[in-house]
């Protein structure tokens, strides 16, 4: 069979991801940062237990939910922006490219994630328009 120019263009222009694959994707990258955050957060404890702990509670419920937020942004960002895609996005063969092809910037990452967390306030509603 010979590969017309049509074929040629679709070869090259990838297609999105079903919905079941990113859905795997995102609970194994979300597992992936929670066994991450739960590290971090195990040994600032430690740290934290040898000197004497933070008081009041709040405070310290405040931090280390800022914590989780900050480890799982660095997570989907960092790999969003270096590879175009993360270890459970790896798994599933799933990619996120930028307009001309390549990674997305840091700065679209970060976006991406905000929309990601919006997507998932509503309980998951947000997800509904990738059916």
């Amino acid at each position: 069979m010979v590969a017309t120019s049509e074929t040629c263009r679709n070869a090259t222009r990838p297609g999105f991801g079903g919905f079941a694959s990113r859905g795997v994707a995102l609970v194994v990258d979300g597992l992936l940062a929670q066994a991450v955050f739960i590290v971090l957060a195990a040994s600032v404890g430690i740290v934290l237990g040898l000197a004497g702990g933070l008081r009041p509670g709040w405070f310290e419920g405040g931090l280390a939910g800022g914590g989780w937020l900050l480890v799982v942004a660095v997570y989907f960002s960092a790999f969003w922006s270096n590879s175009g895609e993360t270890p459970g996005m790896r798994l599933m063969k799933v990619r996120v490219l930028a307009p001309s092809g390549e990674s997305p910037s840091l700065l679209r990452s970060l976006v991406r994630f905000v929309g990601l967390v919006l997507a998932i306030i509503p309980l998951g509603a947000g997800f509904l328009p990738a059916l």
